[in-house]
């Protein structure tokens, strides 16, 4: 049986919830990759969060950015461990090694209202992607890229070089980054296609007339590329702005007999160690990101955030940490390991 994969930026999880539900049931792939749910993961709606068949993981943060990654344990009977590269910002990326692949579901900011952001992120990512390609990783990046590949990917009606999105340096970037030994899978397989658009604002029937930009991305190294054998956009499905795309690959796949049914609640569905999970709005620099390690003194000093010690106390045994900050001073979480939080450090949610 063949690998099916589908990316999607649902555009808030609690209003696609049904849809994303149709849409696992009618196209039933194996990795599921979710962009923007703007929902914390016990805020996911019950009937999803915990998807029949699948492992699952949510990072997300309230009503803004977050991401899904869902494999079926069918096809990965082995639980993947889900890991946040270090330049996770705004709970942007989640990746998992499974069947000898590495999957990564990847929202890059917008750049909009904090281009500098942008870039950051964009530029950590060209680190990481060569990273993995030195490491031999087979990996498969999906997700709303934020980045018009080309000139043609956006609507003639609507191309401006000037405008975030499309500027000749976010392009170039994104060049470098499938410059990695990754390929454009959409492009593989509609090479010709100048109409092949995944985002349409949500006015003036921009969808209905097909005038919109190519956001959305399937990137996949050798030789996971060289056995793709479709992949399509679905622009006629869901509410979201963005349409779902999916690649399917000629990778044998032994399907293990595993029970069709959840395996626990949202609130159960952290990464492997991690015990309790809070968050802070206390400061407006982004942090460090911590695996399995015991860090000693603090990741900021008080007066670098407002005079309060959101860093980590020395005494503290850290399994896996992101703190990374976003430009409103909303923090994405930490994560504590066999310690009691600090007041100031209020309890977002409990994964085990």
């Amino acid at each position: 049986m063949s690998l099916k994969v589908s990316t999607w930026n649902v555009n808030g999880i609690r209003a696609r919830a049904g849809e994303v539900l149709d849409w696992v049931q009618r196209e039933r792939p194996d990795v599921l990759c979710l962009q923007e749910i703007k929902a914390a993961p016990d805020k996911v709606p019950q009937e999803i969060c915990s998807l029949a068949g699948y492992w699952c993981y949510w990072h997300g943060h309230k009503g803004y950015s977050g991401v899904g990654l869902h494999l079926r344990r069918d096809a990965f009977p082995e639980k993947p461990q889900f890991v946040h590269p270090d330049f996770d910002h705004e709970t942007r990326i989640v990746t998992a090694r499974a069947g000898g692949f590495l999957f990564a579901s990847a929202y890059v900011p917008n750049g909009g209202k904090d281009y500098p952001a942008k870039v950051r992120f964009l530029e950590a990512m060209d680190r990481w992607a060569a990273a993995e390609q030195v490491a031999g990783s087979t990996l498969l990046l999906c997700g709303d890229l934020n980045v018009a590949r080309e000139p043609r990917d956006v609507h003639p009606k609507l191309r401006n070089p000037e405008q975030v999105g499309q500027t000749p340096a976010e392009q170039a970037m994104l060049e470098r980054i499938i410059g990695h030994g990754l390929t454009d899978l959409s492009r593989k397989f509609h090479p010709d296609d100048d109409r092949l658009f995944t985002w349409w604002a949500p006015w003036r029937q921009m969808r209905e007339r097909n005038i919109g930009w190519r956001l959305d991305y399937l990137l996949a190294s050798a030789p996971l590329s060289d056995k793709a054998v479709s992949t399509d956009s679905v622009r006629e499905f869901g509410t979201s702005d963005h349409a779902p795309v999916t690649a399917v690959f000629d990778v044998p796949i032994e399907r293990a007999k595993v029970p069709d049914e959840p395996l626990s609640s949202c609130t159960d569905q952290g990464a492997p160690g991690f015990s309790r999970v809070y968050s802070s709005r206390s400061c407006s620099r982004s942090g460090r990101f911590f695996q399995n390690s015991t860090e000693s003194g603090f990741t900021r000093s008080p007066d670098q955030c407002g005079g309060r010690g959101t860093g980590i106390p020395s005494n503290l045994s850290v399994t896996s940490a992101s703190f990374a900050v976003s430009s409103s001073r909303e923090a994405s979480g930490l994560l504590w390991v066999d310690a009691q939080a600090p007041s100031w450090l209020p309890r977002a949610r409990v994964a085990k």
